[in-house]
C-alpha cells in the first residue's frame, strides 16, 4: 500500500509540474475564430490536456506494475490489491478525462450568454447572470462567478479570445466591469485585435 501511496504522489508531483513548465512559457497571441451559426466556438490548445493525460499514464502504469508485482511476490493482501486497484482505476480515470477534454471542452458564447462544455456537462449563463469577473495575472485566466454561485475560469489564451473580449465588454452588465478595474484592462487590451479589424 505504501508504494501505490508513494505512486499516486508521484502522479500528482508530474501533474503539477507540466502545468509549471506551460506556464513558465510566454502565451501565445490568441487569433480569431469563424463564427459557427452565429456564435463564437472557443477551444483550448489541446496541448495542455494531451499533456496532462500522457503525464498521468507514467503514474498509471508505475502503480498497476508495483501493484501487481506486490501482489505476485505475496506482499500485500486482499485490501492492499483493492486499494492499488481503486489508485490505479482513479489514476487512469483521470488520463481519460483528459484525452477527452482535449476534444470535447469548449466555450460557447454568443449575444445571449456563455456556455461552458465540458466532457460530462454544459452550463449555460447569460450575460445578466454574470456577478463577478475577476483576473487572475498569475495564472492568467478569468474567474467568473454568476448570481446562481456557480464559477468558472475563461483562460486568456483561448483562440478568439479578442472577440469574446469584445463581446463581453458590450454585454456585460457596467456594474460587473466596474468591480474589477484590472479584469476590465485586460478584457480591453485583448479586445484591441477584434476592434481593429472591425474598423478596416
Amino acid at each position: 500500500m505504501l508504494q501505490s501511496s508513494v505512486a499516486f504522489a508521484v502522479m500528482v508531483l508530474v501533474l503539477i509540474g507540466a502545468r509549471a513548465l506551460w506556464r513558465r512559457r510566454p502565451l501565445p497571441v490568441p487569433g480569431p475564430v469563424p463564427l459557427v451559426d452565429g456564435q463564437l466556438v472557443l477551444r483550448p490548445p489541446r496541448q495542455y490536456a494531451l499533456l496532462l493525460g500522457v503525464g498521468t499514464l507514467f503514474p498509471t502504469g508505475l502503480i498497476a506494475s508495483v501493484t501487481a508485482r506486490s501482489w505476485m511476490l505475496g506482499r500485500m493482501g486482499a485490501a492492499s490489491l483493492a486499494g492499488g486497484a481503486v489508485v490505479t482505476v482513479l489514476a487512469l480515470s483521470v488520463s481519460v478525462h483528459q484525452f477527452l477534454s482535449a476534444f470535447r471542452s469548449r466555450l460557447v458564447a454568443d449575444d445571449t450568454g456563455l456556455e461552458r462544455v465540458g466532457v460530462l456537462m454544459r452550463r449555460r449563463v447569460g450575460w445578466r447572470d454574470v456577478a463577478r469577473v475577476v483576473y487572475n495575472p498569475v495564472q492568467r485566466w478569468f474567474y467568473v462567478t454568476t448570481t446562481r454561485g456557480t464559477r468558472f475560469w475563461i483562460p486568456e489564451d483561448l483562440p478568439g479570445m479578442a472577440q469574446l473580449a469584445d463581446l463581453a465588454l458590450r454585454r456585460l452588465p457596467t456594474s460587473v466591469l466596474g468591480a474589477d478595474p484590472d479584469a476590465r484592462e485586460v478584457l480591453e487590451d485583448l479586445a484591441g485585435p477584434a476592434r481593429e479589424s472591425l474598423r478596416s
